[in-house]
């Protein structure tokens, strides 16, 4: 059992990674990655349920603190990952993927707000 769980954690590793190379990922995260200045990731649920031997569903529930080099932040409440994998030939494939979160909320920089507040009253 403890070899189909260090395969299956292997399996995740090389399921991230392959994301992270894919030109796919990169193009729609690029801005976001380039503009981040600080992440932190708190867990609240790990969880790994082995259906049968060569089934197995991993989720994780945390909350994302994520600061932009602009002042702003974006809070992920209650991010969410399932990941479905299947021992396929001998190797574990990750054959679905599903990830959610609670409405994201931001929080603007205090120096934006008064440049907008300004802005809009001398505007006026």
């Amino acid at each position: 059992m403890l070899q189909n769980i260090t395969d299956l954690l292997a399996a995740m590793r090389e399921y991230e990674n392959r994301c992270r190379q894919s030109k796919v990922f990169t193009l729609l995260t690029k801005s976001t990655i380039l503009s981040l200045k600080q992440q932190k990731l708190s867990t609240i649920k790990e969880k790994i349920n082995v259906i049968d031997t060569n089934l197995v569903l991993v989720g994780w529930t945390g909350n994302i603190l994520a600061h932009s080099k602009n002042g702003n932040t974006m809070i992920m409440n209650n991010y969410s990952v399932t990941n479905v994998f299947k021992k396929i030939n001998g190797k574990w494939r990750l054959i679905h993927s599903l990830e959610s979160s609670l409405p994201t909320e931001m929080e603007k920089s205090k120096k934006l707000i008064f440049l907008i507040s300004i802005f809009l009253h001398s505007s006026s």
